[in-house]
């Protein structure tokens, strides 16, 4: 699927494939189709309607395309940077607005401390991303509720 951009040949069982075609008949019962025809129009359906996301690293995205050549002859490749102060503060307000313990003026307040705690992870060895500020706001808003 990645290498070619379609489905391998036999990717389904002859039962399974024998199902969707029984399936298919009674959608498209216009004209007499051969089996052949049903197969390639389930699998043209498919290619045409499956969408795959894959989140990874620059050095395995560059793996993949080593090891996979036409991969980017089929895809779209988004880049996505690092979080800005404002994004990851906006993140974080609307997290803690979820927290009912929370008065709303203290909110702002809060989340200017989860910046600065965030900020400082990198120098204790602990890597700084998007995961792991998300699980750092859901901890923080854990032990608040239980403190109140």
């Amino acid at each position: 699927l990645i290498n070619r951009g379609g489905l391998p040949m036999r990717v389904f069982t002859p039962e399974v494939t024998d199902e969707l075609i029984e399936k298919m008949g009674f959608i498209s019962s216009a004209k007499e189709m051969t089996k052949f025809e049903y197969y390639n129009g389930i699998c043209e359906r498919i290619s045409t309607n499956v969408h795959l996301m894959l989140c990874c690293s620059r050095n395995s995205f560059d793996a993949i395309v080593s090891e996979f050549p036409n991969f980017l002859r089929y895809c779209i490749v988004d880049h996505y940077g690092e979080w800005s102060y404002e994004d990851k503060f906006d993140i974080a307000t609307a997290q803690l607005q979820r927290c009912t313990a929370l008065n709303e003026d203290h909110i702002p307040l809060f989340c200017e401390q989860i910046m600065k705690v965030h900020s400082f992870m990198p120098n204790f060895g602990i890597n700084s991303t998007p995961s792991s500020f998300l699980s750092f706001i859901k901890t923080f808003s854990f032990l608040l509720k239980r403190r109140v």
